[in-house]
């Protein structure tokens, strides 16, 4: 394992609402680069301006129109469809949405970019500000109280390949959860929806008094509401599908001497899990099982 190698980075960022969020990925762009020469191929996804087409803004960036079908989900999924119908090559993604920095500086501002790129490829796992509520929440009887915030957040392409999609909960799944029209203030949430109350809680709380842009509940802020709660079931189910692939989840601060540790287990994890599956070969190979 080269420790020393700088692994190709792809960045898809996905925006939709300029006027709110100026100067955004001129920012991300600027923490990025800080003055170093880096492999980045840069994509401005444009949510706003759906569509198929796109143009190089330089010769490492390019606009494209985008899809906002699923929000920035679908935003970024049309950007590594892009990367991969134009054979550009990378080792690790870094997805961002234009309100990264909307309760706060980025992580990234601060932090070595190297070393997360380098913490990403070699440890093989998904990385960045990593999010918790410390209650039993569960979806389709899945454990869900630990995610990775996907404003801005770091993929292998290995892992990226086994996921196939980052849409996880699409329009059409979403009725399993919410109904189509308004039905009204008691219960919003479907009851044959495939999560525990805690989590209903959860979520009606968060949108409706803790985020940002709270919501009032309406008729008229409905389709609003639906929209943000499959983005946030698309955040939690996507974490979910990492942990089921056998991949981690980490924060973005994992000092080095963890990153040296946690190498270590996973090499001795290869080890074990070779020798089982030689132990295994020669046991059918000598019963005929």
């Amino acid at each position: 394992m080269r420790l020393n190698f700088n692994p190709k980075v792809a960045l898809i960022f996905v925006k939709y609402y300029d006027e709110k969020y100026p100067h955004a990925f001129e920012r991300l762009k600027s923490y990025l680069i800080n003055g170093k020469k880096r492999n980045i191929t840069c994509l401005i996804v444009d949510n706003r301006n759906e569509g198929s087409s796109w143009r190089n803004l330089d010769e490492n960036t390019f606009y494209l129109e985008g899809d906002n079908s699923d929000r920035e989900f679908s935003g970024w999924q049309r950007g590594l469809n892009f990367l991969r119908e134009q054979e550009i090559k990378y080792d690790v993604v870094l997805f961002v949405n234009e309100a990264f920095e909307a309760i706060g500086p980025s992580y990234l501002k601060d932090n070595n970019i190297n070393w997360l790129i380098r913490k990403t490829y070699f440890l093989n796992a998904a990385i960045g500000f990593v999010d918790t509520r410390w209650e039993r929440t569960r979806l389709h009887n899945k454990g869900t109280r630990i995610w990775v915030n996907t404003n801005c957040f770091f993929i292998p392409t290995s892992l990226l390949n086994k996921l196939q999609s980052l849409v996880m909960v699409d329009e059409k799944m979403l009725d399993d959860y919410l109904p189509l029209q308004f039905p009204g203030l008691d219960s919003p949430f479907a009851k044959t929806a495939p999560m525990n109350d805690v989590y209903k809680r959860n979520i009606i709380t968060w949108l409706t008094e803790e985020w940002h842009g709270r919501i009032e509940l309406s008729e008229q802020t409905w389709p609003l509401f639906r929209s943000k709660v499959k983005a946030m079931l698309n955040e939690v189910m996507l974490s979910v599908r990492i942990r089921e692939l056998g991949h981690m989840i980490l924060p973005y601060s994992i000092p080095r001497f963890a990153f040296k540790k946690i190498r270590g287990v996973f090499r001795k994890m290869r080890k074990i899990v070779s020798r089982r599956y030689q132990r295994s070969l020669r046991d059918t190979v000598f019963t005929g099982q």
